[in-house]
């Protein structure tokens, strides 16, 4: 399964010529209105907090930027000296393009507030003044705990007096045009507001309707592989002719010396301006120049491809831009449908749903703890439920599991046609449901159940539904554990922030220091405890996914390259989320709550109720 392979693909239609890329610049110079990148600290004002992003030249990029995700070439001038604008924030600009026929248009973009997704409709202009609207959308350019993962990635910001060192990001985007017409004007959304966010768009550029009909826009090598053991090879192909492929479709290979497809893929149906990914399985070990081949019922044609690829399975390293290779493999992709269980002790007291403003249960010890962000009045509720000398911990006793009975569980889950489940093998609270070994006794073998809830739900799950995948929701900080003190922060200024301080609680009625019962007092919280305890779901339980949560200071690089390592061995393909404190490392984002308009580029897992119900069994 392991092949090393450098490879450059290349694709011809019907005949053997030299490709060249379809991407059609369009200017932006005379559009440019503001300022995003510099070299120290202050230097501009990306957004109305005087921040900015670092140089491109520092991440390699000088002049112009393939996308890795489309094979999309953008020209991205990056840093022009002290005083030249670089971008353009959406005013509502008609922007004229090259007239020609296009089959997409592409936009590096992002949004500048933090914490907000800003969105606006593009307007497309053909020369026979019919439009078509599309949704220009982007996450905010940086997020504390590092959830976002865009198209180019910066290891730093400059504030406006400082380097602050959570990435930042830029997005993109495309619009499906339609390819028989001739594109005249592209006008922008009107986003100028600071305080909700603004649109920010650094380079637009148009993919050309150059093929009578199928067309390979790009050839992506991936990490992935099928079940018979070969590498997954991504081709999108679009069709910007004038009528359907249909019937038996057209099958796609690669040739090339040392290399043999053995798995060639198949689009049944493409109509004009369809676009479609599929998935070749190819072997072999070759260096070189490729032919792909598309094999109609009555004839074969070929494509040029121009750009060299990068081909094999290779070692996982904890570089960047080895993990940033690795992504979400198929069985996630179709899934479609995973339960989320918040389980522990928080369950006990089971308060968060309180009219008009409701909390999470699982955040209970916390409200109670930071009365300036508790909306859900859970101060005044522990007080008269449990008394002023009640202590979070004195939880422990009555979380018992007695009514758990895990085959009923895992039974529900799949009669609900969810594929996969995650649950919380430990929150904020520290309070692990999973064997911690030596990291810690807080832990459900210690206290409360005396049992391993982990083990019990995935082997009724390796028993009796073996299909579903199981998933691990792991907090990378602890709130209240004084060993996570060097490392504790708040997400936002001021007193209603959430925040994982890394300190002993307070009881908020007594003033008494609450106990943290079960801690084994470490050297270092990372290497002692949060990495551990990963390593731990990842072997001793198998988990499919490692669902992380509020990931600022980690270890996750090393982490995942060991773990992708010992997974592909075993021939398991596994994922992991956007919470990890690494956005290299992330295979699908996470909103929560979150709807969208538009298809999205990048996987996700928007999690949510269903209806209003929200159980616990304690």
């Amino acid at each position: 399964m392991k092949l090393v392979t450098q490879i450059a693909i290349a694709w011809q239609l019907a005949v053997t010529a030299a490709a060249v890329t379809q991407s059609e610049f369009v200017s932006l110079d005379s559009y440019f209105n503001n300022k995003a990148f510099g070299v120290y600290p202050g230097q501009t004002s990306f957004d109305a907090l005087n921040q900015s992003y670092p140089d491109p030249s520092i991440i390699g990029i000088n002049g112009t930027y393939t996308s890795t995700h489309t094979g999309v070439v953008y020209d991205f001038p990056g840093y022009r000296g002290p005083d030249l604008p670089d971008n353009v924030v959406c005013e509502g600009q008609t922007i004229n393009v090259p007239r020609d026929q296009y089959f997409s248009a592409s936009m590096l973009v992002t949004s500048d507030v933090q914490l907000s997704t800003v969105s606006g409709n593009v307007t497309y202009t053909y020369s026979d003044d019919s439009t078509l609207v599309s949704e220009l959308r982007s996450l905010p350019w940086w997020a504390f705990l590092t959830i976002n993962r865009g198209e180019i990635i910066f290891p730093y910001r400059y504030t406006h007096n400082d380097t602050n060192f959570n990435t930042s990001h830029i997005f993109e985007y495309s619009a499906a045009l339609d390819p028989n017409k001739t594109l005249h004007s592209i006008t922008l959304p009107v986003t100028t507001n600071t305080t909700t966010g603004r649109l920010h768009i650094f380079s637009v550029s148009l993919w050309k309707s150059t093929a009578p009909s199928a067309q390979v826009q790009f050839v992506r090598p991936t990490q992935k592989w099928t079940e018979s053991g070969n590498q997954i090879v991504e081709v999108t192909i679009n069709n910007p002719g004038s009528s359907c492929i249909a019937g038996p479709g057209v099958n796609l290979s690669l040739s090339m010396p040392g290399i043999r497809t053995l798995e060639p893929a198949n689009v049944k149906r493409l109509c004009p301006g369809d676009q479609k990914r599929v998935n070749i399985g190819i072997n072999g070990t070759a260096n070189g120049t490729a032919t792909v081949i598309l094999n109609y019922t009555h004839s074969i044609q070929h494509q040029t491809y121009p750009h060299p690829l990068s081909l094999g399975l290779t070692e996982w390293t904890s570089d960047l831009s080895s993990l940033s290779q690795h992504e979400s493999p198929e069985w996630f992709d179709d899934a479609k449908f995973g339960i989320m269980i918040h389980w522990g002790p928080y369950s006990v007291p089971g308060w968060g749903n309180s009219t008009p403003y409701e909390s999470y249960a699982e955040w209970f010890w916390w409200y109670t703890t930071h009365r300036a962000a508790d909306k859900s009045d859970t101060y005044d509720y522990r007080l008269r439920t449990f008394g002023p000398t009640w202590n979070y911990d004195d939880s422990f006793p009555s979380f018992t599991a007695a009514n758990f009975s895990p085959k009923a569980w895992v039974d529900l889950i799949s009669a609900s046609g969810a594929k996969y489940f995650v649950l919380t093998t430990k929150h904020h609270d520290g309070f692990a449901l999973f064997d911690t070994q030596n990291t810690t006794n807080r832990s459900s073998l210690h206290y409360g159940p005396h049992r391993d809830l982990v083990s019990e739900l995935f082997t009724a799950s390796s028993i009796h539904h073996p299909t579903l995948k199981r998933g691990t929701y792991f907090s990378l900080p602890e709130w209240f554990n004084p060993d996570f003190r060097p490392y504790g922060f708040a997400e936002l200024p001021g007193n209603t922030s959430t925040s994982w301080p890394g300190i002993i609680a307070r009881n908020p009625y007594t003033g008494l220091n609450e106990p943290y019962t079960g801690r084994i007092p470490v050297t270092d919280f990372i290497t002692d405890v949060m990495v551990p305890q990963m390593t731990i779901l990842a072997h001793n339980y198998s988990t499919d996914i490692m669902w992380c949560d509020c990931g600022a200071a980690n270890g996750t690089a090393s982490f995942a390259s060991e773990w992708f390592n010992s997974a592909r061995a075993d021939n398991r393909q596994v994922a992991i989320n956007s919470r990890c404190g690494v956005a290299e490392v992330s295979d699908f984002d996470t909103p929560e709550y979150a709807t969208f308009s538009s298809a999205q580029l990048r996987k996700w897992e928007i999690m949510g109720l269903i209806g209003r119900l929200r159980k616990e069994v304690i």
